[in-house]
């Protein structure tokens, strides 16, 4: 129990920090845990993003490589709304290729510019290349670009850097969190830092510098960085003001 002239920051761990609960179970554990659920589908898109880039570099390298020359017959063409509501014309042709000991006809559909779209016509032919070891996958002549592989890794990586990211940081608060209800001990920490901000929704935050000694000797310092609108108006923690901080070694604690 810490004196009763100790700061503590969130009035639900005052009882706590009095000796009034033997615990502190008031880590918002719930609503992280939903928060992390809600992040998955975003680190599954995330995955498919990885396969998306995958596949665009083993094409590009693989039509850099041996592939077939064929005329394949344009069997249907139109133009479909993009994502932006652009026209987009497309091309679907047909044509044969070796299967084995027999020979199968593959489909296959492909984007192409306005000019190509008007100058090719349906029942007419088109020049393809495909992939002896995989017929069903095809290109135009000239279209192995390295746009597509480049634009697909960095997409990966900045959506996977986001969701991961989010993720690991709410995983890892769940852990603190847990750590500290169950091996965490209270201690008398200093302030070193005051800081105050408002956001453009008028929120008030703080942002406080913390110091403390472990019983070995370790000096930690520590940062607590939280929305505290009960703090709006009221007088800043002078540097020295004694404060309560739940510790479990010196890269895990929390001002409380």
């Amino acid at each position: 129990m810490l004196s009763s002239d100790t700061f503590v920051l969130n009035s639900r761990y005052r009882d706590y920090v009095h000796g009034l609960k033997p615990r502190p179970t008031e880590w918002g554990a719930a609503p992280l845990g939903c928060f992390a659920l809600f992040l998955v589908p975003f680190v599954v898109v995330g995955i498919v993003t990885v396969v998306f880039a995958l596949n665009a570099w083993y094409l590009w390298f693989a039509f850099n490589g041996p592939t077939v020359t064929v005329e394949a017959t344009i069997v249907e063409k139109g133009i479909e709304p993009d994502d932006e509501g652009a026209d987009d014309p497309y091309l679907i042709y047909s044509y044969e290729a070796p299967a084995g000991r027999e020979t199968a006809r593959y489909t296959d559909k492909v984007y192409v510019s306005e000019q190509d779209y008007r100058r090719f016509e349906e029942g007419g032919t088109i020049t393809v290349n495909y992939l002896p070891s995989n017929p069903s996958e095809t290109q135009l002549p000239g279209a192995n670009s390295l746009g597509g592989p480049l634009f697909f890794t960095v997409f990966a990586l900045f959506w996977n850097v986001i969701s991961w990211g989010a993720l690991l940081f709410i995983l890892r608060s769940i852990w603190v969190g847990i750590v500290l209800t169950y091996r965490g001990r209270l201690a008398y920490a200093s302030v070193t830092s005051y800081e105050t901000s408002v956001d453009s929704d008028g929120d008030h935050w703080v942002k406080i510098g913390y110091r403390f000694v472990m019983p070995d000797g370790r000096i930690v310092d520590g940062q607590e960085h939280s929305l505290q609108n009960g703090l709006k108006g009221a007088r800043p923690l002078a540097p020295g003001t004694s404060v309560a901080v739940l510790y479990a070694g010196p890269t895990v604690h929390k001002m409380l």
